[in-house]
């Protein structure tokens, strides 16, 4: 087996290559089959299937080494998040399987990182392995560093806090609460900036105090403002200007 350093430039551009051009095509599927499917439905089903396949398949038969695999960019995840959250509320899909969907299709990105992130970690603990990549680095640290912007969250915050179903200020309560969570102890780990997931930001603070604000809890004005609280916390405690309550957050 190769090591390493045993991996010419031209080998390691194919690796990268390889992937790129497989997530170009399933990144063109899933937008044909959402374009050419009538029943939105039908689509964001349809559409579900084949991102599920391609991460199973990935996962299961990859013959890329270990230290070229990339994450799969979120971009393929967020045409499927994005099929899901435009129908929610939909008469034809009671029991809130949109939004429950949506989450589902959250939870499988962050598994995806996740993944990746403990594949790099055996990489880096094999002593045998004495330099990385500026291919490499190119090819997978750039996407994972695309993590960090919160839009796959505050979409699926957002799908929730438009949602008809009485409990869904409390998924978005709890949701946000898993971010925080997750970031502390990912700091508290003292994990790179580019791996941390689930970062909050003030966008996030205020499409919960929304949620709140439209629902018919005797105590949604409490929660509101217990939200603002630990937005004020984040900034002073953590000094996470990102949390910073803005204009929206006293409209």
């Amino acid at each position: 087996a190769h090591s390493m350093s045993m991996y010419t430039p031209a080998e390691e551009q194919t690796y990268i290559q390889k992937q790129e051009e497989d997530e170009i095509k399933l990144h063109k599927n899933l937008q044909e089959c959402i374009r050419t499917t009538p029943n939105k439905g039908a689509a964001a089903t349809e559409a579900q299937r084949m991102l599920d396949d391609f991460i199973g398949l990935r996962r299961q038969t990859c013959t890329i080494p270990l230290q070229f695999r990339s994450v799969l960019h979120k971009h393929s995840f967020r045409i499927v998040l994005d099929a899901w959250l435009s129908i929610i509320s939909k008469e034809e899909y009671s029991s809130f399987r949109a939004e429950l969907k949506a989450e589902y299709l959250l939870a499988s990105y962050i598994a995806d990182l996740l993944h990746h992130q403990h594949l790099q970690t055996e990489k880096n603990n094999n002593s045998s392995q004495q330099r990385q990549s500026t291919i490499h680095m190119n090819g997978v640290v750039q996407p994972l560093k695309s993590c960090r912007n919160m839009d796959m969250f505050s979409r699926v915050l957002s799908g929730w806090s438009k949602s008809s179903c009485t409990v869904a200020p409390q998924r978005v309560n709890e949701i946000l609460y898993w971010m925080e969570h997750q970031e502390v102890r990912q700091r508290q780990r003292q994990w790179e900036p580019r791996f941390v997931i689930g970062q909050v930001d003030a966008t996030c603070y205020n499409i919960a105090i929304n949620a709140w604000a439209r629902s018919d809890y005797p105590w949604r004005s409490q929660m509101s403002h217990d939200l603002l609280r630990r937005m004020e916390e984040r900034h002073d405690k953590y000094d996470f200007t990102r949390c910073k309550p803005d204009m929206i957050t006293y409209c």
